[in-house]
């Protein structure tokens, strides 16, 4: 990370992060917990760039703690300790399939 995007504030960290990620080339991109710091209108115009870019064949992959996000994804995979115990597509995800896998014990 270059020394001028550490002396932003979180928000604006953040916002730089994402320009260099769409500036890159790269068909994937990880983020981890890209929202963090974010207000609600940068937020919304961050989730159509996303979508625009993953038109043209690009994938985003993010943890998130945050619920609201989950509506923006294509999939989501739920971890528990250091394992995938939910995977859901789109027309199956749910706050209550999110919420009762990562709490539930395994069977």
């Amino acid at each position: 990370m270059d020394d001028n995007i550490l002396s932003l504030s979180g928000g604006n960290q953040q916002k730089a992060l994402f320009a260099r990620a769409f500036g890159s080339e790269a068909e994937i991109v990880l983020m981890d917990d890209p929202m963090r710091g974010v207000d609600v209108g940068t937020k919304q115009e961050i989730y159509e760039m996303i979508r625009a870019e993953a038109g043209k064949d690009r994938t985003f992959l993010w943890y998130t703690t945050e619920m609201d996000e989950l509506k923006h994804c294509d999939h989501v995979y739920v971890f528990r300790n250091g394992r995938i115990v939910a995977d859901l597509a789109r027309d199956e995800l749910s706050e209550e399939k999110v919420l009762h896998s990562s709490f539930e014990e395994a069977s």
